[in-house]
């Protein structure tokens, strides 16, 4: 194979690993989380998964902007999130059962 050819595959190989690592990306919504100690960090937020199959997560998922790594967050350790114009509350829930 000439030097051409060679550089011409490998940079074919380079722009689709570029969009796949990308696309990866694509069910994360731009939005924010609130911490416990009422600081807001601005990053990404994906809390289920896409369609067909929708269901919901036991912990949020959040990527801070910048970063790579994507943390999980559940109800007892935030306050809330919100994206798309959409904001959630993190309440605590409480059982009690009494038959009479």
């Amino acid at each position: 194979m000439s030097q051409t050819l060679k550089f011409f595959v490998l940079a074919v190989f380079i722009c689709v690993g570029c969009n796949i690592a990308h696309a990866q990306k694509k069910d994360f919504q731009k939005g924010y989380l609130i911490a416990k100690n009422g600081d807001t960090l601005n990053g990404f937020v994906k809390d289920r998964t896409p369609e067909p199959f929708v269901s919901m997560y036991k912990k949020i998922r959040f990527q801070k902007e910048g970063t790579n790594r994507v943390r999980k967050f559940g109800p007892d350790t935030i306050l809330g999130y919100g994206y798309n114009g959409n904001d959630f509350i993190s309440v605590p829930f409480r059982f009690e059962a009494r038959f009479f």
